[in-house]
């Protein structure tokens, strides 16, 4: 969770993520596109039927767009609708934000008001023995935000889950375990 790395992951994921929504917006307006010139092609067809070109020698042609027509509007309406692009500037206000949660745990005064924010962001915290270890689960949006973080999501039912292993000695580790002790202790 250090800003700078958390930083170049968000700068990487809304550059990605932009990428994947422009190729989703220009594959669902190609289709539109395809359809409107389908739609056009067979209202020419009737019109030619209506100005005198025997329906027999036509019918396949129609037969073909009429296909091709319930295809693409198949494919239209299955589409993913448009997802907004993500804010360049979302890797800073997060820093921000981190920043001044730290400042606020840190000071007296504030440390009980985010102590609060951050019980909001917890579902469930559960601890499970696990062999001769015990392991700390956390649901809710808080260990959605640490495994997108991760690039680890789990999830078990409808929660989501981080779990980590008591005596691990990793730095997300560390950091979460101060988080939660500072958590539950208020």
């Amino acid at each position: 969770m250090h800003p700078e790395l958390v930083t170049t992951f968000i700068e990487e994921f809304h550059r990605e993520l932009n990428r994947q929504i422009a190729e989703q917006d220009g594959l669902r307006d190609r289709t539109a596109r395809d359809l409107e010139k389908t739609e056009r092609e067979m209202r020419r067809v009737i019109e030619a039927i209506k100005a005198g070109v025997p329906g027999a020698a036509v019918k396949d042609e129609m037969t073909t767009l009429e296909a091709r027509r319930l295809q693409l509007q198949a494919q239209f309406e299955s589409a993913a609708p448009s997802m907004p692009r993500l804010h360049p500037n979302l890797a800073e206000l997060y820093r921000q934000k981190v920043a001044n949660l730290a400042e606020a745990l840190n000071d007296e005064q504030t440390r009980l008001g985010a102590v609060g924010c951050i019980r909001e962001l917890i579902d469930e915290i559960r601890l499970v023995p696990d062999n001769a270890e015990l392991r700390v689960e956390l649901y809710g949006e808080l260990a959605a935000l640490i495994n997108l973080a991760s690039g680890h999501p789990r999830s078990k039912g409808t929660g989501v889950q981080v779990t980590l292993v008591a005596g691990t000695r990793n730095h997300l580790d560390l950091q979460l375990s101060e988080l939660l002790t500072a958590v539950i202790e208020t």
